[in-house]
């Protein structure tokens, strides 16, 4: 099966779709988390940062840098025009998770490099939250559960298995 051919702007937009969902009490509540909805700004700028991750991970691996010249500015530029409608977030919320991006794509990329798995970068994430005061000890199986169900790993591999990077029209 031949891939189908994808501008930078398509690609993008092909991506954004995958980000998680907007965190919501009733949401927090199904995976046994709703202790959490008063760090709910927090936990959001953990999976996004995690999905940003695994979509510069994949940028990387099938375009390796055109990728992240022609795709992520269009993918960044999304988010952040989603940051506050769909996510509730402050501007001052978007100038942290820029700020923390490259720490936390370093200790991501660490697992990821010593061999982890998604599951073993999400454990990382959520040993992240819990030393800085977001989560404790025992959301940890019901923060992984969540970030497995949120972060399409699988579905954004898929993308760059499906499509074809080509220049725009």
């Amino acid at each position: 099966m031949s891939k189908q051919p994808a501008t930078p702007t398509q690609l993008a937009d092909l991506l954004v779709v995958l980000f998680p969902p907007p965190l919501t009490p009733v949401l927090l509540e199904e995976y046994g988390l709703n202790q959490l909805t008063p760090k709910t700004a927090e936990l959001t700028r953990e999976l996004l940062a995690l999905s940003l991750f695994w979509m510069v991970s994949a940028l990387e691996a099938h375009y390796r840098g055109i990728g992240d010249v022609l795709v992520l500015p269009e993918v960044r530029r999304h988010l952040c025009a989603r940051w506050m409608t769909a996510y509730g977030m402050q501007d001052a919320d978007w100038e942290r998770f820029q700020a923390e991006l490259p720490d936390r794509f370093r200790d991501y990329l660490r697992v990821k490099e010593g061999g982890g798995s998604a599951v073993a970068v999400f454990s990382e994430a959520g040993m992240y939250l819990e030393a800085n005061w977001v989560a404790r000890p025992e959301d940890q199986p019901n923060l992984l559960a969540l970030m497995i169900d949120l972060i399409p790993t699988e579905a954004i591999g898929q993308v760059f298995q499906d499509y074809e990077l080509v220049a725009s029209s």
